[in-house]
């Protein structure tokens, strides 16, 4: 076959492949003809990335700007769209009494709910708004993840199937979103998307990652993985190079919606498929991914706009702008000239301390210069400083201008004049968020499509079992049957999500006050009304429940007005004629007044019987306190008698001593007396012995 049989326009697939043309070769110059189609935008979104990333342009694409006005553009816009995380709204879609609905809802809501809680839904947002906003087009895909176990049998031994294989049963069922990168994915030619074709995703696919959609070891090994692509560069179209350690191949994985089957090609083999999927997920509109996120389009076709593009000449002027500021800031250097016999003492004065003062060599050239100002010739700076006080100007003027082009106010990104009034900083929030409503609501609806792409998968492919134990809801066959009915589902089922933007806090107090306000203004003066005609309260719960759906009161709020709306629309009894009220008014009075005089002579008897018992409390701590006087008194009497005994026996001890200390002392006297004695007769004795001798 000559090259130009193969390199030709194809009218259709099955032209080409009456041609010799093999399918995998079809689908890759689909994909190249949407590529180069697709050229110029791909083209100023990698641009506009590496400038918002701070990276180095390639070459012919200029240089990162001075002033990345860009990048806080856009950490200002994600976050003004998506910064809280939806909540799944499912209702009926009448609001019929129909209770197969309602556990219906209940399954689904609650299912998705815990989804949701699963991983990091936030993050897949995020991530799409962020393409959405910087490069032109952010989506994200929903996977389907079931698991399998063994089947057991009531003996708890596995089942073994006819080939002697153990049986398998669904286990775990889980449906997830993941962030698809702007350029790993792309369309077929269309005017709007529920037009499109077919879609595809680029992937490197490793050895396990082929193994895995069931590619066989032998074309594994002709496909001569690597770590560089068919052409040769060995960089992604981010600019990033790939520095992975595990050789790959690209393969597209395509969905082709009119053949409702999934394709996997690889660019190193034109001949065969890879592999191949009949309608894997079962989807109503047969692709993974919702509408994508796209602020701006050509009008002609989906080719995204990058939205850096339309004010990339203000950022070029404000890039300019800034590089003429820093040239000018680096002259702005002290210098001049001085007397050359001042150098040794300016030479001093340079490391000279805060009031340290240095004598000069020579003071003539002071006294005769008129001063140390006079001695030195200054550059001149104030051409400098005037040029650079008008390039600030301009450069405000130009952010100024973006801002406008881009519609973000002063109060989105919380720069607010002071001087301004409260209702010019409303004027600007409001009109702020009038040009960015549009790209709410489309993350709200990418939000909303995410939630019945993963609830109809729910529906479709979750067990009965699961879903049960999932969501806690029992499951009857009448639900089973509805949830497994596509068509019924989507007539007796809403799916919805709420807002994905936080509400100002001021904004919606300011609104439910004017509601509350209202509804006090409607009750006083439906109430004359409701006196003279008592059965229009249908009629005044009516018209009350039109006004309060003016205000956005949530799920729960509009749940409870509707049945409100529900009991006044109930068969009421009829009213009582005024002598009956009258007669009735008058006997509930006079059970008021003998039930007011019974509670009166309670209260007395009450009163009485307390103070009966603070007079007995009172009597009884008397009586205490002349029991503990009389003890007092006793035991001070006893103290008496007890000192009165002591000093009796002390005086007792005392004359006793003395008593016996005069005994002793007349003793000693009659003792000395007679050694007296005794000494007067031996002396007596003396002579006479000596003349007897």
């Amino acid at each position: 076959m000559s090259d130009n049989e193969t390199t030709g326009e194809i009218d259709s697939e099955e032209e080409a492949l009456k041609r010799g043309l093999p399918l995998p070769a079809v689908y890759l110059k689909h994909i190249e003809r949407a590529k180069k189609d697709e050229e110029a935008w791909r083209k100023s979104a990698k641009a506009a990335i590496t400038v918002y990333e701070a990276g180095r342009p390639e070459k012919g694409e200029g240089e990162t700007p001075a002033f990345n006005i860009l990048h806080s553009n856009i950490e200002t816009t994600v976050p003004a769209l998506y910064n809280s995380t939806p909540i799944p709204d499912i209702r009926r879609r009448f609001g019929d009494a129909d209770g197969v609905a309602k556990l219906a809802v209940d399954v689904i809501e609650r299912g998705l709910s815990y989804t949701v809680d699963e991983y990091d839904f936030d993050a897949t947002m995020r991530e799409a708004t962020r393409d959405g906003e910087l490069a032109g087009r952010g989506t994200a895909r929903v996977r389907y993840e079931p698991t399998t176990q063994p089947q057991v049998g009531p003996d708890g031994q596995p089942m073994m199937g006819p080939d002697g294989q153990p049986m398998q049963a669904v286990g775990k069922q889980l449906v997830t979103c993941e962030h698809v990168i702007w350029d790993k994915w792309g369309h077929g030619p269309a005017r709007a998307w529920s037009e499109v074709p077919w879609i595809y995703f680029e992937h490197d696919f490793t050895e396990s990652d082929l193994r895995e959609i069931g590619v066989s070891d032998e074309r594994i090994t002709s496909l001569s993985l690597n770590d560089q692509h068919e052409d040769g560069k060995a960089e992604a179209s981010t600019g990033v190079e790939n520095k992975g350690i595990l050789k790959t191949c690209r393969v597209y994985e395509i969905w082709d919606k009119r053949h409702k089957a999934v394709l996997f090609i690889a660019e190193q083999d034109k001949e065969r498929v890879l592999a191949a999927k009949p309608d894997p997920l079962k989807l109503v509109n047969f692709f993974p991914v919702p509408t994508p996120l796209q602020p701006l389009r050509r009008r002609a076709d989906l080719t995204p706009i990058c939205p850096y593009e339309v004010y990339k000449p203000l950022v070029e002027e404000l890039d300019r702008v800034t590089k003429r500021i820093r040239s000018l800031v680096n002259q702005l250097r002290v210098r001049g000239l001085i007397d050359q016999r001042l150098a040794k003492d300016f030479e001093r004065l340079k490391f000279c301390d805060d009031g340290q003062y240095e004598p000069a060599d020579d003071a003539s050239v002071f006294a005769g210069g008129g001063g140390l100002d006079k001695a030195i010739a200054h550059w001149p700076m104030q051409e400098t400083i005037a040029a650079l006080q008008q390039l600030y100007q301009q450069r405000e003027q130009v952010k100024q201008t973006i801002y406008e082009v881009t519609g973000l106010s002063d109060v989105l990104r919380g720069a607010t004049n002071p001087n301004e009034t409260l209702g010019a900083q409303q004027l600007k929030a409001q009109v702020g968020s009038q040009r960015l409503s549009t790209r709410q609501g489309q993350v709200a609806r990418f939000a909303r499509d995410l939630f019945r792409l993963k609830a109809e998968i729910m529906c479709t492919h979750f067990s009965p079992e699961n879903l049960q134990a999932m969501t806690q809801v029992q499951i009857t066959p009448e639900v089973v049957d509805l949830l497994r009915n596509e068509m019924m589902r989507a007539y007796r089922i809403d799916i919805e999500s709420d807002s994905t933007i936080r509400a100002d806090v001021a904004r919606s107090q300011e609104q439910m006050t004017q509601f509350l306000s209202g509804t006090a203004q409607y009750a006083q003066s439906m109430a004359s009304v409701l006196q003279l005609a008592p059965g229009a309260t249908g009629a005044v719960v009516e018209i009350y429940a039109a006004f309060a759906r003016h205000f956005k009161l949530g799920k729960s709020a509009e749940d409870a007005l509707e049945k409100l709306v529900q009991a006044a629309q109930q068969p009421q009894e009829p009213q009582p004629s005024p002598e009956e009220q009258k007669a009735q008014a008058e006997l509930q009075r006079m059970q008021a007044e003998m039930q007011m005089k019974g509670q009166q002579a309670q209260a007395d008897m009450a009163i009485a019987q307390q103070k009966a018992q603070l007079e007995l409390q009172m009597a009884q701590i008397k009586a205490q306190m002349l029991q503990l006087e009389f003890q007092t008194k006793q035991q001070l009497a006893g103290l008496e008698i007890q000192k009165a005994q002591a000093d009796i026996a002390l005086k007792r001890e005392s004359m006793e001593m003395d008593r016996e200390a005069k005994i002793f002392d007349m003793q000693s006297r009659q003792q000395m007396s007679e050694i007296d004695i005794e000494a007067r007769r031996r002396k007596a004795d003396a002579p006479i012995a000596g003349a007897a001798e």
